[in-house]
């Protein structure tokens, strides 16, 4: 409410939230989710810093952090993404602090699927979701945009020029650097887990349109991506109307 100088500015309005939502009797029903929306370049994202429910204890990787919510919890995406209180190229991440389970207990979650063997309990996981269910492995703008609120929020201590540290998204662990300064993450680096390609020249059938056979690579780099070299539709009865930009 108060200006750089401290003082009460003329156009601030004090407010409070309404007593109702913390009131003894919403607890059961309702939920309470604190974020941060931010963007990178314009590419859009909240970041979730709390209020998600609890994990049963064998989800103790990002990557069974995101099965579950993919499986129990999509209603806080659809919260989160969908009208009233988001819109269509909205993105959630959900940051956790990491969890552990005593190999001695007798739950019965079985293996707990971490990524890496060390242990990284000093690591913040973090689960993506984007719109039409779609929860990626890892998402380069989506991770720049938790950094800087980690950041930028005094969750990861800022250390100037640089600071440096480590993020567990469900494709593995991501280290970033981060150029700070005056409290403020100037610029992100990350490093990704490995892209590869699964498939070249892989060719599959689509009905629709009459298009028929087609020519795709398929690649991974956070998320699965089948793509398409336009060139062998240049004959092709019903796409060879495509026009491709000469280099």
């Amino acid at each position: 409410d108060n200006d750089a100088n401290g003082k009460k500015g003329l156009n601030s309005i004090s407010f409070h939230l309404p007593d109702r939502l913390f009131s003894s009797s919403s607890k059961s029903s309702t939920i309470l989710l604190k974020c941060v929306d931010c963007h990178t370049a314009g590419e859009p994202a909240r970041v979730v810093l709390s209020g998600v429910p609890d994990f049963p204890y064998h989800c103790t990787s990002a990557l069974l952090k995101r099965s579950y919510m993919m499986q129990h919890m999509d209603y806080l995406r659809k919260v989160l993404l969908l009208e009233p209180r988001g819109y269509p190229c909205q993105n959630a991440n959900y940051v956790f602090r990491t969890t552990t389970t005593n190999n001695n207990d007798d739950d019965d979650g079985g293996g707990n699927g971490d990524n890496n063997n060390e242990n990284h309990s000093n690591i913040l996981q973090y689960v993506i979701a984007e719109q039409n269910q779609i929860y990626p492995l890892m998402s380069g703008h989506n991770t720049i945009a938790v950094a800087t609120t980690l950041l930028e929020c005094g969750i990861i201590p800022m250390e100037e020029p640089i600071t440096k540290f480590t993020l567990e998204a469900p494709a593995g662990l991501i280290n970033i650097v981060a150029k700070c300064h005056e409290g403020k993450a100037k610029s992100i680096t990350l490093t990704n887990t490995p892209s590869f390609v699964e498939y070249l020249d892989l060719e599959v059938h689509v009905p629709k349109g009459g298009i028929g056979k087609v020519k795709v690579d398929v690649a991974y780099g956070g998320m699965w991506y089948a793509i398409v070299d336009l060139k062998q539709f240049t004959n092709h009865p019903t796409l060879n109307h495509l026009r491709l930009k000469e280099e």
